[in-house]
C-alpha cells in the first residue's frame, strides 16, 4: 500500500492533524477503501456576475460552473490510485446540486517531488474525457491551500 499524498506532503506534521482530518486524508492507493462524502456548501461557485457567461463556455469540462449559491448540498467521492506515471493520486468526483440543475467537478490532485527535496501537490483539472487541463500547485510547507467553509459528514468504505 502507498502513503497517502497528503501525508506525503505534510510529513511529520500530518499526525499533528486532528484525528477526524487524518482519517478524511488518509486515503491511500492499494488500501482498498475510497471515501463518500455529503454535505453543504456555505458559500459555491463565482460571486462576481460578469464572469459567469465566461464560465458557462467552459462549465461542460466540469471543472468549471457559472452558477452561485448559499447552503448548496453536494456529494463527494474520493478515490485513491497511482497515475500512469507511477504518482500516488486522489481523483475527486463532486456532485453540487444547486436548485434545477446539478454540476460535476472532477479533480485528481497527484504527489511529486519539489525542487527542494519535499513533495509538492498537484490539482489536475480535468475535461469530462478524463485528460487533464489545466493545474494549480499546492505546496503544503508554504501554507497554500485555498480553504472552503464546508459542513460535511464522510464515510469511507471498504
Amino acid at each position: 500500500m502507498s502513503t497517502p499524498i497528503y501525508e506525503l506532503a505534510l510529513g511529520a506534521k500530518f499526525r499533528q492533524l486532528q484525528p477526524e482530518l487524518q482519517d478524511y486524508f488518509s486515503l491511500a492507493p492499494g488500501s482498498g477503501s475510497y471515501g463518500i462524502g455529503e454535505g453543504v456548501f456555505d458559500v459555491v461557485g463565482c460571486r462576481q456576475k460578469w464572469l459567469r457567461p465566461l464560465l458557462a463556455t467552459v462549465a461542460g469540462e466540469e471543472a468549471f460552473f457559472p452558477e452561485y449559491g448559499e447552503r448548496i448540498p453536494f456529494r463527494i467521492e474520493n478515490h485513491a490510485h497511482l497515475d500512469p506515471f507511477g504518482r500516488s493520486s486522489l481523483t475527486a468526483r463532486r456532485e453540487i446540486f444547486f436548485p434545477g440543475h446539478t454540476r460535476l467537478f472532477h479533480d485528481t490532485t497527484v504527489a511529486e517531488a519539489a525542487h527542494d527535496g519535499g513533495t509538492r501537490l498537484v490539482d489536475y483539472l480535468a475535461d469530462t474525457a478524463g485528460w487533464p487541463r489545466r493545474w494549480t500547485w499546492m505546496s503544503p510547507r508554504k501554507g497554500v491551500f485555498a480553504v472552503s467553509r464546508v459542513h460535511h459528514a464522510c464515510s469511507w468504505v471498504r
